[in-house]
């Protein structure tokens, strides 16, 4: 199997696969597995998940005692369960002479989950010589029995990019090839080090510099681990994929405290999965105007953002962590926020589901939290509603999932994680040696879900293009660059190109706000964007409250909020203006394509956003998808495999029953949670539901 971004497809169909989390030592008792294995199974599920801790199964040197794993296997076998081995090498053997701790800026060390061990520091390499005889000797005893995949990794993350020693050294070494000479990183970035070694001191300061290239390396060193361990498994194992399994998808964590680069770490796995960074947020979250704007961070919604990621990346892509329960011992999820995070990941064809976790926490600050059952291992409300709404996909909905996939997005939202990362540092505060602009902070992220927010909104549907697949993009319709973007000369030239050979690109306020070297650029946007948008910013400003973009005739455009950026124009054609009069959407038509340029944000802080997009856009050709936006509805469409039928995964996610009328050509309806009723041209959706309509024919 080839590693890399065209992932290994194990599946058959378009159905997720769906395996449970059930093992992480000491809990459950081994004397509840055989129950536990065959109501897991009886409730529909492909796969089981074990952590294998390297230090509970190697407690003395060279010695390893399998036999829990073993007995892992066959209850699994037994009950026609595959397996999923997750290698958890944050937990070390406590004789393991751990020399360079995991450890903050600040010298705080990080300690293992549950075990209470010091994490090392996997960028020494003596620890990693010391683990390679158990991962080895793991793969090769159980290659040949029923896995599903091997998890390389556990939530990689870099929440704690190492100080250590080896860690500086590392960065020390990354610094030096990325720049070749101490001499030619000061000129760049206007430093003044003596060596290497003093470079990979300074890992923060008032400058972004600094602190930008250790976040960066701190990715590189991250997805080296990852290699590492995956290239062990598929040296021993290539029969069964390797999985990356990230904490949290690169678009919705915050890349300054936890850098890791999905697109990178993708590369050197088989399959990717991610934990589904979301509150308990659903229903009224995702659609309340207050909820979605983007400027407070704390309301983003960010499961239809995460999922189109992940899925940008691969279908293939799993969610390796969906959660049964609250974090909380004391709180418990409703089983419809389940169904509604459940069937929004089955919507979008994803390649597995995972949930996290079986049983109930009964140790540690987990206790009682996270399970799809208690400990006595009854069934409620949650494990019910999940047990039907995996046999109606393995029942009712298998010639669905037989014949349809989900339709390729033509609009496509430009992610990097440099200018991500630029935006977070710009907040400040992080080691509270750095005043940050609180108004500015996280603006590119913001930026980016704002304009994902009015695309959903208006049931435009979105892939995201990450920027190291920048040449992918030739294949869409429209890009969207979200503003605030760090820029080089590369994306520039392709970006140029994009335009030239048919492509519509809009690019929003600050684009090219930022040179490679983090300098702001004297002319916005940079790098020759000014010549292909013809424009360049003449003026920015914070505005209060909402302001109109009107055209010439003083009709509205547009409502946008919080900043105003007033436009020059050498070659664009203006398009839309502020209410002064000056300039503030225009458009370049440059070779078979056009490059607009919007002076604002959409979306941001402005539940009234659209109408820019809707005029760069134009309009859907799908009149269903544009009904249902303008009621409320969130749709996903599906088309068959041939090409010839559409489907409709439809989910009112407001608080009151919505009518829509439906085309002819509707043949099925399907209700998938929550209730619904069907007409004769009409369906009413029921507030907090979800439906599955099959069309007879495409619509146009």
């Amino acid at each position: 199997m080839k590693r890399g971004k065209k992932t290994t497809k194990i599946r058959t169909t378009q159905s997720p696969i769906m395996a449970m989390a059930y093992y992480r030592p000491p809990s459950p008792p081994l004397d509840e597995w055989e129950r536990d294995f065959a109501n897991i199974k009886k409730m529909g599920f492909d796969g089981i998940q074990m952590w294998i801790y390297w230090g509970w199964y190697e407690q003395k040197k060279g010695e390893f005692d399998f036999s829990e794993i073993d007995l892992f296997f066959d209850t699994a076998e037994k009950n026609g369960l595959m397996v999923i081995p997750q290698i958890v090498l944050e937990v070390p053997p406590s004789w393991l002479e751990v020399k360079n701790p995991l450890q903050s800026p600040k010298g705080v060390l990080k300690v293992a989950h549950l075990a209470c061990i010091d994490i090392p520091c996997y960028d020494d390499q003596e620890v990693r010589r010391a683990a390679e005889p158990f991962i080895e000797a793991l793969v090769s005893r159980y290659k040949s029995r029923d896995i599903l995949h091997w998890c390389a990794w556990n939530e990689h993350r870099s929440r704690w990019a190492c100080c250590c020693d080896a860690s500086r050294k590392s960065y020390g070494q990354w610094l030096e090839e990325k720049y070749s000479t101490i001499d030619a990183y000061n000129k760049k970035f206007g430093k003044c080090f003596h060596d290497w070694t003093a470079a990979a001191r300074t890992v923060t300061g008032p400058d972004y510099a600094v602190e930008y290239n250790w976040r960066l390396w701190a990715a590189d060193s991250l997805t080296d681990q990852v290699r590492w361990v995956a290239d062990i498994i598929k040296r021993l194992d290539p029969d069964h994929p390797a999985m990356g399994h990230a904490g949290a998808s690169s678009v919705v964590q915050n890349v300054r405290r936890d850098t890791c680069v999905d697109a990178l770490m993708c590369e050197v796995v088989d399959l990717y999965g991610s934990s589904c960074a979301a509150g308990w947020e659903s229903q009224a979250y995702a659609t309340d105007a207050e909820n979605v704007m983007a400027m407070n961070p704390n309301r983003q919604s960010n499961v239809g953002i995460q999922l189109d990621w992940l899925r940008s990346l691969s279908p293939e892509s799993w969610i390796h962590e969906l959660y049964a329960d609250h974090f909380c011992s004391w709180i418990t999820r409703d089983a419809s926020d389940l169904m509604w995070q459940f069937w929004q990941i089955v919507s979008r064809g994803l390649g597995g589901i995972k949930i996290w976790e079986y049983k109930v926490e009964r140790i540690g600050k987990e206790s009682l939290g996270y399970g799809l059952v208690g400990l006595d291992g009854e069934p409620n409300d949650r494990s019910r509603s999940l047990e039907d709404a995996m046999k109606k996909i393995k029942t009712d909905l298998a010639e669905f999932f037989d014949t349809y996939q989900m339709q390729e997005p033509v609009v496509g939202v430009l992610y990097d994680e440099r200018s991500h990362l630029l935006g977070e540092l710009e907040e400040g505060g992080y080691f509270n040696d750095a005043m940050g602009y609180g108004n500015c902070g996280r603006l590119h992220s913001k930026a980016f879900t704002g304009v994902y927010e009015t695309l959903r909104r208006l049931n435009i549907p979105v892939t995201w293009v990450p920027w190291q697949r920048l040449d992918e993009a030739k294949k869409l319709k429209a890009l969207i660059l979200p503003g605030h973007g760090l820029m080089d000369s590369d994306m520039s030239d392709k970006l140029e190109e994009f335009v030239k050979e048919g492509g519509i690109l809009l690019g929003q306020a600050g684009t090219g706000f930022r040179r490679d070297n983090t300098y702001v650029s004297p002319v916005i946007p940079a790098y020759g964007l000014s010549s292909l948008f013809g424009i360049k910013e003449d003026n920015r400003t914070l505005v209060a409250g909402e302001t109109r973009i009107v055209d010439s005739n003083k009709d509205d455009i547009d409502r946008v909020a919080s900043f105003a950026v007033k436009l020059k124009t050498s070659d664009a054609e203006p398009i839309g203006f502020w209410e002064d009069g000056s300039i503030a959407l225009t458009k370049n038509e440059v070779g078979k394509g056009s490059a607009w340029y919007l002076g604002a944000f959409s979306g941001l802080d402005c539940s009234e956003s659209g109408g820019s997009l809707s005029k760069v856009l134009g309009e859907p050709q799908d009149s269903f998808l544009k009904d249902c936006g303008t009621n409320s509805l969130d749709v996903i469409p599906w088309q068959s495999i041939t090409g010839s039928k559409k489907a409709y995964f439809i989910f009112n996610t407001t608080d009151d029953s919505i009518k829509v009328n439906i085309p002819e050509c509707v043949t099925r309806c399907d209700i998938l949670f929550g209730n619904h009723s069907v007409g004769s041209d009409t369906v009413s959706l029921a507030a907090n539901s979800a439906m599955l309509l099959w069309m007879k024919k495409r619509l146009g």
